[in-house]
């Protein structure tokens, strides 16, 4: 049975290898890298996350030459993407205006297959595809791994309400450095109860969506 199995799973993998567009090989290469190098995912989230969040094109140049910096040009770019994340570092700085956008855009296009837009028009389709043809249920990770301060995380714990309440998303990641912006390690005890506090409000609205939509909520931390 065992084998059979595996005789199997070989023939659909060749199949699949057959019929795979160039495109799409690209993109499995790319993913092997990311996957391959977990520093390669968390520059990414960082990256993405630094690049969306703030509106000053100053700031957010800065913030991703830090990032890049950081961690360096990832292995999973093509030779194409280093010229333009160089060419972005040396001379970016000079027209953030012309230069942020120019960045933004391409990440933007470039991670499209794996970072979803969470507008609903968009999302709510895509979730739905996945549940009705593939059996699917998506883990819905809001891109972002801290906040800023108090207003940041309020702000991040309305998404995470408005996630809870949508029809279509039942299954949610949250990060407890997004919910509480204050983490102390000096000051555990207060840190503790603050997130504990943050969560329990955010688990009782699952529960309670539950009980309203009659479909399960779940939350990953």
């Amino acid at each position: 049975m065992i084998q059979k199995a595996l005789a199997l799973a070989e023939e659909l993998q060749g199949q699949i290898e057959v019929n795979i567009s160039n495109s799409e090989k690209e993109f499995h290469a790319k993913m092997q890298k990311l996957l391959n190098n977990p520093k390669n995912k968390v520059m990414l989230i960082e990256l993405l996350d630094r690049s969306f969040r703030c509106k000053d094109k100053n700031a957010s140049f800065e913030l991703i030459e830090y990032t890049l910096s950081k961690y360096g040009i990832a292995d999973f770019f093509s030779t194409f993407e280093k010229f333009l994340l160089f060419s972005f570092l040396n001379f970016g700085k000079f027209a953030p205006n012309l230069s942020v956008p120019f960045f933004v855009k391409h990440l933007r296009e470039d991670t499209k297959a794996m970072v979803l837009d969470a507008n609903p028009s968009v999302l709510e389709p895509h979730i739905n595809k996945r549940k009705e043809q593939d059996k699917i249920t998506l883990n819905v990770n809001l891109i972002g791994e801290e906040v800023l301060g108090e207003a940041e995380s309020k702000y991040r714990m309305q998404k995470y309400e408005e996630a809870l309440k949508s029809s279509y998303i039942t299954y949610i990641s949250i990060k407890i450095t997004t919910i509480f912006s204050q983490i102390n390690i000096i000051d555990f005890d207060y840190s503790k109860e603050e997130v504990v506090k943050r969560l329990d409000y955010l688990y009782a609205l699952a529960l309670e969506e539950e009980k309203k939509q009659g479909v399960s909520k779940f939350i990953n931390l």
